[in-house]
Parts: C-alpha cells; structure tokens; sequence
C-alpha cells in the first residue's frame, strides 16, 4: 500500500470537516510615535556594533545613494501619495467613514493628516516601478488593532494591509507579497482560529509565498495540514527550504513567480535558533545552510532574475546566511526590532540586500524595481496607519471569525474555568455597593463601569472573544485570557459580573460580603484578615492597572513613565474603603 497517498487521502477528506479557514483578533495598539523619516535609501549596518542599532542606521555609504524623501506633505511629482479612500468615495472634512469593527474616525482628514505627521509620507517621487515586491510577517496574532488607544492612534491589521496593497495593484503597479509568517502567538483553539482566518486573508490578497515562523508550527499538525490543504494553491503558496510538514507534498521548497518581465526565484527557511521553539511530530526539521545549498542550484537553473530569500530567525543568523549564501539578491529578516529600520542594509561587498521587518504587522516593506541605472531599486517601509481605510473584503472575514467565537463559546475554546489563587468567589460589584456606596459612585462614572457594553456596540459585537473580554468583564485573568470560577460567562447568566468591576483590582469578594452581612459566622482574626485582603496599596492598584493596561492596549499609560502615568490616571479613579 502506498502509505504517502492513504495518509494525504485521509487528510484531504477530513479537511473537508475542517473549518473554513479562518483569522484572528489579538489586540493591538502600537502607538503613533514619531518615526525617523522613511528614506529609500541602502546602508552597511552588518558590522556586531550596528545589528543592535538597525534602527537608527547611520549615513549610507557613498556608493549607492537614493534621494530621501522630502519633509512634510509633500506630494510626490510624478505619482500622488497613496490617498486613504478613492476620489470618488472620499469622504468630506471630519466626517466619520464607518469601515472596520469599530466605527471609529479613524479615516477622517485629521487622522489622516496626523498619521502623515508622526509616521511619515510614502513613496514620495517615485516613479511606476516595473516591479513592487511587498514584504510582511511576525503578526504575532495582531491580526487588527483593539480600537482601545484609538485606531487613529494606532497601526497593523490585515484590512488596512489589504487596502494599501490594493491601492497600488489599482494604479497599475505589478505587486508580488510576500510573507515570511510568524502569524500567531499562541497555542489552543482560538490560535487555530486565528491561523486560519489570517490564511484566507493573505489569499485574498493574492500572496504568492507563505513562510512559517516557530508558533505557527505549534500549531497540531493536523491542523496545519488542514489549513494547507483547504487554501487555494496551497502547495505552491506554503514554502520552505528547510521544512517538511508530514510529507514532501504539501508544501514547496521555493517558488517562481514571474510577473513584470521579472522571474523571481524565491524560498524561506526557519532559522536554526528557532527549532527549539516547537514541538511538533508531523514536521521534519533540516539545517538552513544545508537546505538551501540544495535550492538554490534548482534556482539558478531555472533562470532567476532575482533570488529572494525569507529568514525567520533573529537578524545576526540571517546575515550570516546571505554572507553564507550571496547568490541572493535580497534576504528578508524577522528580526528583534519592533520597529522596523527605514533603509535596507547593504552586505559589504557582496551587493546582498537585508530587509528587516517589526513586529505586530504594524508595517510591510516594499522594495520596487525601476527601469533606471542610477536608481535600479528602492525602499519604502510603510506603517499600516490610519492613511488606509478598512477592507470590506477584511471585515467578511472578521465577523465570520467573531462569529465562529460566538458559536464555539467558551468551553468550545477549551476554556476552562480555574480556581482564583485566593480560592474565594466573586459577588459583583453591586454587593460592593452595598457598604461602599462612595467608592461605587466613582466606579460607575468611570469607563470601567461601561467596559463591557462597549464591546456589545462593536460591529461586529466582541463580547464573544476571549482576548477582549478579559479585560472588559469582571473575573478574568487579564493576561491569560482565560475566566476564574465564577467569574463572568455571559450577559444572561451573570449580569452582575459585566464591565470592568471591584474584583478585578481587589480580588473575589463573595466571603468578605457575606461575613460583613452577618450571612457567614468567621472568627475575628479571619473577618480582619478578609478586610485586610481586600485593601489594595497604591503600588498595588497601579499593578493592577498594568494588567489591561499594558503597551499594547494604552501607549499612553507608559507616557512618559508608568509612574508618573499612574498619578495622572488615578486621580480619574481614586476612591477609598468604606462609607
């Protein structure tokens, strides 16, 4: 029997029971920090001394200059600045363009302009290239920012991904993607989900090549195999030197893709440092170096314009790979940083170009190929701002993926519910209430009061995901995503628990009410040691504060430190103990 063909055969009938393929809502909220100018522009930053500062490169050397964009606003001569929404859907000043979960005025001409001011304008002064290679990965999960800093505030997500690429695909640009993955963050069915949602996603797109990172090989290998297999062209669109996923079939070790007179050779690689980051029996792991020494003659052979090589490993490993391996003309890297350098690094003497790409999905690369002997190629780094408007495209799938959520529920997730570690139950704030009257009467002004209702007004409504409710309900672990017992489960079955309430920041407090009610007879010492259990230090409620409020879901709540921050926030806030 042949054993390759029953297994394959297998697989591809229990994908058809697989869900469809499906992605993912990680809150994400970078900030709109003030990024250095983008400048097209190549520089030698390979030395040790310099990989950590890839960042802030210094001046590119004199051999190969390309003229950096001018400051400010300025249009660019021979093609507009990519514009958020098309001429004839523009909307009017400070109207809101309701596109995406949250109906936010995240495209309203301030945003817009706002976004241009703190990250830069695009493309300034180029020219249609012949060629526009769109580089992404490392999402991590981010699949959309949360809205909880503000879209206007923030950068990432597939839907505004989809409308840049669609916006240069629209002025005839010819577009390749290109992603070197690291889609998901973490493990369990909702990771699944995610994967999957992200994988339709980036068909939608059009992305010719899909790499892997280490926790998107968490992934069971079942799973991932479904996910494979249900994507159109997946065979193709799936590629890696280094990896076999159960068999040799499912996936391919390079691609060509040829498109505006160019035929790119292009494969990717798992670094060596990422192996240990994964477990997983279906997936068969190869040296790197080894790998693609067995590659890339096929490349060569097939008569590649340009040889592309993705590396999901830190920057240092795929350096050394190209220094390794210079018959690449460009290497991309996922590297350390957050955010990305805006020029390329050059290899000393070897004409290897690095692109590096930041983390979260808050940019892509573009590299463009021109038809020009003094500037044959150039850089873009593109922050994913509030300049592009949502997908509708990108909000299907979201509200099918918010959907699948709510149909699964809670223990359909694998979620469940673990004791607190103070082993009490919660109550509700409305007990609180009972003998805190003063304190209760500045909860219920704050935002925390109506945490949860904003989630039920999203469109769609949020109140179904797991990493949103954490932190919008009362008896969740913030950073775990996961529900205590007795804490919130739905607005029917535990009304009382909605909305970021008392517990959340003191601890359950069903045994403390009920022996200050005289339901439950305690000696002293224990009445004075639930009393005292309850009552929070200011360093304590600021570390509370912390776990919701963290980078990603309140930049500025670590502006300019989370010290100073805290003071200024608590004074919104600040109650104290009893009436």
């Amino acid at each position: 029997m042949n054993t390759n063909f029953t297994a394959r055969g297998w697989l591809l009938w229990r994908a058809v029971l697989i869900a469809a393929v499906v992605s993912a809502a990680g809150c994400e909220a970078p900030t709109a920090e003030k990024s250095e100018p983008d400048k097209s522009e190549v520089a030698d930053n390979t030395a040790p001394e310099n990989i950590a500062k890839n960042a802030n490169l210094e001046k590119p050397p004199a051999r190969e200059t390309i003229a950096p964009p001018a400051p400010g606003l300025k249009a660019s001569k021979t093609l507009p600045a990519l514009k958020p929404v098309p001429p004839e859907s523009k909307p009017s000043p400070k109207t809101v363009e309701k596109a995406g979960p949250y109906a936010a005025d995240q495209n309203t001409d301030d945003a817009v302009a706002k976004a241009i001011r703190h990250n830069g304008p695009i493309f300034e002064d180029w020219p249609k290239p012949k060629l526009a290679i769109v580089f992404s990965g490392r999402q991590s999960g981010y699949i959309e920012p949360c809205g909880c800093a503000g879209l206007e505030n923030q950068k990432g997500g597939l839907s505004r991904r989809h409308t840049f690429i669609k916006q240069l695909r629209g002025r005839g640009w010819p577009v390749v993607a290109l992603d070197l993955g690291g889609l998901i963050r973490r493990t369990g069915k909702q990771a699944q989900i995610k994967y999957e949602r992200t994988i339709t996603a980036l068909t939608v797109m059009d992305y010719s090549v899909i790499g892997f990172g280490p926790d998107d090989l968490r992934l069971p290998g079942i799973e991932l195999l479904g996910v494979i297999t249900n994507t159109d062209e997946g065979s193709k669109r799936f590629v890696s030197a280094n990896l076999t996923i159960h068999d040799a079939s499912f996936t391919s070790r390079f691609r060509i893709v040829e498109i505006g007179g160019y035929k790119l050779g292009v494969t990717s690689v798992l670094g060596e440092s990422e192996r240990k980051k994964f477990k997983n029996d279906l997936v068969e792991f190869q040296p790197p170096e080894e790998a693609l020494k067995e590659v890339l003659p096929k490349l060569k052979a097939a008569g590649c314009d340009r040889l592309i090589l993705l590396v999901h490993a830190p920057l240092k490993e795929a350096i050394e790979l190209a220094k390794k391996l210079p018959d690449f003309d460009l290497v991309v890297a996922a590297g350390e940083a957050e955010t990305p350098p805006a020029r390329l690094t050059q290899l000393k003497d070897k004409g290897t170009r690095i692109v590096q790409l930041g983390y979260k999905g808050m940019y892509v690369g573009v590299v463009a190929l021109f038809d020009d002997e003094k500037q044959p190629l150039r850089y873009q780094r593109v922050p994913l701002d509030a300049r592009f408007k949502d997908s509708a495209e990108m909000k299907k799938i979201m509200v099918e993926y918010q959907d699948q959520l709510k149909s699964l529920g809670w223990k359909g997730l694998g979620l469940k519910p673990l004791a607190h570690a103070s082993g009490r139950k919660f109550v509700g704030s409305e007990t609180c209430a009972e003998c805190h009257t003063t304190a209760h009467a500045v909860w219920e002004k704050t935002p925390h009061a109506h945490a949860l209702e904003t989630l039920t007004k999203l469109d769609p409504p949020r109140h179904h995901d797991p990493e949103c409710i954490s932190c919008h309900a009362t008896g969740w672990n913030a950073q775990k995503y996961f529900p205590y017992t007795g804490g919130f489960d739905s607005l029917k079955t535990t009304p009382l628990l909605t909305g970021n309430g008392c517990e959340n920041c003191h601890g359950p407090g069903a045994r403390h009410a009920a022996v200050e009610q005289g339901e439950l007879e305690v000696t002293e010492a224990e009445q004075d040691m639930l009393r005292e259990s309850q009552r929070l230090t200011l360093k304590q409620a600021r570390d509370s504060c912390l776990a919701c409020h963290d980078l990603d879901n309140s930049p500025e709540f670590h502006k300019p430190d989370v010290t100073e921050s805290f003071r200024k926030y608590w004074e919104k806030v600040k109650h104290k103990g009893k009436d």
